[in-house]
Order: C-alpha cells, then sequence, then structure tokens
C-alpha cells in the first residue's frame, strides 16, 4: 500500500536555490525520502530579474534526508509547473538538459557539505 505521503510536491531549499520534487516515497525509519527532481529554480543576483528554471523531469531519483525537506505550497509550485509546461509548447529555447543536470549536482553537492549530518546513515536502534 503506497504511503499516504507520496506523490506530493516536496522543497529543498538551500541559500538561493530550491529543487522542487515529488515524493515517490518516505522511508521513515531511514529518514530518507525517494524523490523525483521536477524543477530547480535559482535566484538570480541581480535586482528584480526573473530566477532560472531548470527543468529535471527527465532525469535520475533522488534519496534524499528527510529532514531537509518540506512540502511544497501550491502557490509556489503551480506557477512552477505552469512555466515548465508553457517551456514545453512553446518555440522557448530551454537550458540544455546537461546544464540543469549539473546544476542539480552542484546544489546537492553544496548541501551535502553544509549539512553532512543529515547525510550520514542511520542505525536502527538496538
Amino acid at each position: 500500500m503506497p504511503d499516504s505521503n507520496c506523490y506530493e510536491i516536496l522543497c529543498l531549499e538551500y541559500q538561493d536555490t530550491a529543487l522542487y520534487g515529488e515524493a515517490i516515497q518516505i522511508i521513515q525509519e531511514r529518514n530518507l525520502c525517494w524523490l523525483r527532481p521536477l524543477a530547480l529554480l535559482k535566484q538570480t543576483q541581480q535586482e528584480r530579474a526573473l530566477p532560472i528554471l531548470y527543468d529535471l523531469r527527465q532525469g535520475s531519483d533522488l534519496l534524499c534526508p528527510h529532514t531537509l525537506i518540506r512540502t511544497a505550497l501550491d502557490t509556489e509550485v503551480l506557477p512552477i509547473l505552469a512555466q515548465l509546461e508553457n517551456l514545453k509548447a512553446s518555440c522557448a529555447t530551454p537550458v540544455p538538459e546537461p546544464v540543469a543536470h549539473q546544476q542539480l549536482q552542484a546544489f546537492i553537492r553544496k548541501i551535502c557539505q553544509a549539512q553532512p549530518d543529515a547525510f550520514r546513515p542511520m542505525h536502527p536502534s538496538s
């Protein structure tokens, strides 16, 4: 039976970047979340500039520490999903997929360096 938290949209934030993804499974006993990335939203340094949206829907799933993830609000997710669909439907040139995945790797690396304890395996209680 699927977990009741499955398929909700979650957010993993660090500094000026937010990763949005679909929860596939929450593994409570290991403090992990199986996350299917949807988009990476990176704020720019320029005032009044729009954030950069990276489409990650064609990428690999991730296992992330559940403690670092929060449930995303509908008001923040719906515009992102609409932008992703607009990219697909329009003639606009999206950020190339390899660039998007490089940005995701860099983002995950920063989080691992900033929060190393969250990525250490949990040991079951005796």
